[in-house]
């Protein structure tokens, strides 16, 4: 930022007051109407209060990526109260308190977007027994197509990536809902072109000329 108010150049792909302003599993928040119920506390009366309403809830630290620290809990386990403080003294940050989305074990799905538009998505299916679908935790990823329900999610989110200048993300839907915008490091772009032939690297780059 600092070097934004003496330069013009290099041009930033994501803009780094973006990156500052909306970091990955905060940024949702913003379009809670289209998440599955998230809270974000470090209090266990919030937890207690979050398993009157679902049986089953995933705890996520706020800043960790890649499946890091992620949990799962039903409301008969107790070890979820055990975890939840366990996770707080580790990351020194409050938790992600989400309903659980049983069809999980039906993909996640990651979608690219660039400049706003999205460009190509995978669906990542979670190996056997598990709930993570992260592609290096033994998801696997799968051709899909996006619904209707999906496209709109990307269009009221492009805007305000594009406000931002957000230029290149990545997004995930579970059942057509939103759990989280990737606006630092989003992979994807190796299974589009494995998967469908989209060469994601060429379109970032004829965009950016455009911007240019």
């Amino acid at each position: 930022e600092l070097h934004k108010k003496f330069h013009k150049k290099p041009l930033f792909i994501n803009d780094p007051t973006g990156i500052k302003d909306f970091t990955e599993k905060i940024f949702p928040l913003y379009f809670h109407s289209l998440m599955p119920q998230t809270m974000i506390s470090s209090r266990c009366e919030d937890l207690k209060f979050m398993f009157t309403k679902h049986n089953t809830l995933v705890l996520k630290p706020l800043y960790c990526k890649g499946g890091e620290g992620i949990y799962k809990f039903s409301r008969k386990n107790k070890d979820a109260f055990e975890t939840f403080e366990k996770l707080l003294l580790q990351y020194k940050s409050p938790i992600v308190i989400q309903k659980f989305i049983e069809n999980v074990k039906f993909g996640d799905k990651r979608v690219i977007l660039i400049n706003g538009k999205a460009v190509g998505a995978v669906n990542r299916i979670p190996k056997n027994g598990g709930f993570k679908a992260n592609l290096h935790l033994g998801g696997t990823a799968n051709k899909t197509k996006l619904s209707e329900k999906e496209n709109d999610i990307c269009k009221k989110l492009g805007s305000v990536l594009k406000a931002n200048k957000l230029f290149f993300v990545g997004i995930d839907l579970i059942e057509q809902r939103l759990t989280e915008i990737n606006v630092t490091s989003p992979t994807g772009i190796v299974q589009l072109k494995k998967l469908y032939n989209i060469n994601i690297s060429k379109l970032i780059w004829e965009e950016l000329i455009c911007i240019v």
